[in-house]
């Protein structure tokens, strides 16, 4: 009972922030004086919500003018819609993109998370890119931990590198592997805002690996 109470507050948040009438939302067995209806009726309605002049298409033509708030409401709809689900895991990947373009990071992790768990799609690896970058900006290390063990490097955006490398090292470095880390530190370019923090780490990584040479030599840079 607990737990379902705790999915109804969730849904009921997630809906609330995208803007949603809560008629989308109800999960009571109740109905209204209109007749809406209640929680086995949800995706349902959802869907018979939306005509033909708010489709897919249209979610996206806003989405590429930057309406980003209108955008995620109909991807929400859509993402409920018996019509689309075999574009499921497509639009549950641009309600999460709308979400993280107005920065609502946790909001949009959800929606990258149910992508990666689908798995049989082609929008884990881009969901995977995704939930790392929110999970940074979250600082969210469960988050991490779980998107960093999961993505490869070298599919990942060359802009937000430095970013994944010196986030893999830490990870390396929590579960005591200390040489892996230091290969991932040095991967972090000197041009880059976290190469200094990677320098220190890679040297205190050296220390913990029982080579105090090498961890002396990479400390004596940071001076």
């Amino acid at each position: 009972m607990k737990t379902l109470k705790h999915k109804k507050l969730v849904l009921l948040g997630v809906a609330a922030t995208l803007g949603l009438s809560l008629a989308h939302v109800d999960v009571s067995q109740a109905q209204s004086q209109k007749g809406m209806a209640g929680k086995k009726n949800l995706a349902k309605s959802a869907g018979s919500s939306i005509t033909e002049g708010q489709d897919l298409s249209e979610a996206l033509a806003m989405a590429k003018a930057g309406r980003y708030a209108e955008a995620s409401n109909r991807f929400f709809q859509l993402s409920l819609s018996p019509r689309y689900v075999e574009q499921r895991m497509q639009i549950r990947y641009l309600l999460g993109m709308m979400l993280f373009q107005m920065k609502m990071y946790q909001l949009s992790a959800f929606q990258f998370i149910s992508v990666i768990k689908d798995g049989n799609n082609k929008y884990v690896s881009q969901s995977l890119e995704k939930l790392s970058l929110a999970a940074n900006e979250l600082g969210d290390e469960t988050l991490l931990n779980y998107a960093i063990s999961r993505v490869k490097a070298e599919s990942f955006p060359a802009m937000h590198k430095d970013m994944l490398y010196f986030r893999i090292g830490e990870f390396q470095q929590r579960n005591e592997q200390y040489k892996d880390s230091v290969k991932s530190f040095e991967s972090v370019p000197e041009q880059s805002p976290l190469f200094d923090k990677a320098l220190y780490l890679k040297g205190l990584s050296l220390a913990q690996a029982n080579d105090p040479v090498a961890a002396s030599k990479v400390f004596s840079e940071l001076v």
